[in-house]
C-alpha cells in the first residue's frame, strides 16, 4: 500500500472515494482469507480421512502388495496435501499482513482527514494500488501453462534457470524458470 501524504485532499468527495476504495481492498483481502481458510480445513478433513482409511486397510490384510501400493499412494497424497496446507498457510500470511496495512491506512487516512478539517489544509490522495499477493502454483497442477496466453504446448515452454534465485550454495545450484515461446513471457 502506498504511504499517505495528508498534505493534498482536494475536497471531501476525494477522501471518501479513497475511504471507499480501501474498504473494498480490505473486504477482498477478508474474501480471500476466507476462502484459504475453506481450502485449508478441506484439505485437512482430507488428510484425517486418507489416515483413517490407511489405518483400516492396514489393520484388514496387512501382508497384501496391493494394499502396500494403496498405502504408499496415500501417503503420498498426505505429503502433497501437507506441503498444499504449507503453501496456503503462506499465502494467508502474506493476505494478513496487507489487510492490517489496509486497515491501518484507512485509520491514518482518516484521522489525517479530521486534523486537516480544523487546521484547513490540503491533503495529496495518492492512488491506490491494489495489493500485489502472489499465490504459489500448486505441484499437482500438472502440465505447464503460460500464464499470459495459455499456451499449453510444452514444445514452446522453455525451461530457464533463473540465477536470481539461489537453490543451493554448494555446490552453486540456481532455481527455475520459464519462458512462453509464443509471447515471450517469463514466471517462476
Amino acid at each position: 500500500m502506498s504511504e499517505i501524504n495528508p498534505n493534498k485532499v482536494h475536497d471531501s468527495e476525494d477522501t471518501q472515494k479513497y475511504v471507499e476504495t480501501l474498504a473494498r481492498t480490505i473486504e477482498n483481502l477478508k474474501n480471500i482469507i476466507n476462502v484459504l481458510n475453506e481450502k485449508l480445513t478441506n484439505y485437512e478433513k482430507e488428510i484425517a480421512s486418507l489416515r483413517e482409511q490407511n489405518a483400516d486397510l492396514k489393520s484388514k490384510l496387512p501382508n497384501a502388495s496391493n494394499l502396500e501400493k494403496i498405502n504408499e499412494m496415500y501417503k503420498i497424497k498426505i505429503d502433497e496435501l501437507e506441503r498444499d496446507i504449507k503453501i496456503y498457510k503462506k499465502n494467508q500470511e502474506i493476505i494478513q499482513l496487507d489487510l492490517k496495512e489496509s486497515e491501518k491506512n484507512v485509520f491514518t487516512f482518516q484521522k489525517k482527514v479530521i486534523e486537516t478539517k480544523n487546521q484547513t489544509q490540503e491533503v495529496p490522495v495518492k492512488k491506490i494500488e491494489q495489493p500485489k499477493i502472489e499465490i504459489l502454483k500448486l505441484s499437482s497442477e500438472g502440465r505447464r501453462k503460460c500464464p499470459n496466453c495459455n499456451n499449453v504446448n510444452q514444445a514452446s515452454i522453455h525451461e530457464l534457470v533463473d540465477k536470481t534465485k539461489i537453490v543451493m550454495d554448494y555446490p552453486r545450484v540456481y532455481g527455475k524458470k520459464y519462458k512462453c515461446g509464443d509471447c515471450g513471457m517469463e514466471w517462476k
